[in-house]
Formats: structure tokens, sequence, C-alpha cells
């Protein structure tokens, strides 16, 4: 049974620059995808140090923003 397309066959028929480009695509990927992972573990790492640091641990460093709907007196047009 021929499908008419084969992946195996493409791949051998393809210039070595495709090859090259084909075997290093998902490597590549992973390898960013966990670069990205470490930068964001180390900035959270960073930022709960430097809380610590400033006896900020266990405080709300950031206002929180008002629900949505919700009036507060900022808010109010005119004010």
């Amino acid at each position: 049974m021929d499908c008419g397309f084969s992946w195996l066959n493409s791949y051998y028929q393809s210039p070595d620059w495709v090859k090259a480009l084909w075997v290093l695509s998902l490597p590549s990927f992973v390898l960013a995808l966990s670069a990205l992972g470490l930068w964001f573990f180390l900035s959270w790492k960073r930022l709960r140090l430097e809380e610590r640091r400033l006896g900020l641990e266990g405080a709300k460093v950031l206002p929180s923003a008002p629900a949505y709907g919700e009036v507060t007196e900022t808010a109010l047009p005119g004010a």
C-alpha cells in the first residue's frame, strides 16, 4: 500500500543543509525552552532573596488591583 509520500524518502533526497536543520531543530527548541525556564527560576529566586534582604518576606510588595467592576475613590471620574 503506497500513500504517495514518504517522510524518509524526502529526508534522504533533501540537501545537506535541510538535513542539518531537521536534526538540530528539536535540540535547539529544547535548549531554548530550558534556558527560558532557568531564567525565570533564577529571576524568581533573586526576587525572593531581595525581599528577604529588605525584610519584606511574607508582605505584599505590590498593591492589589481593584477587581473588575469594583469602584474605588481613585477610579471615579473627576477625582
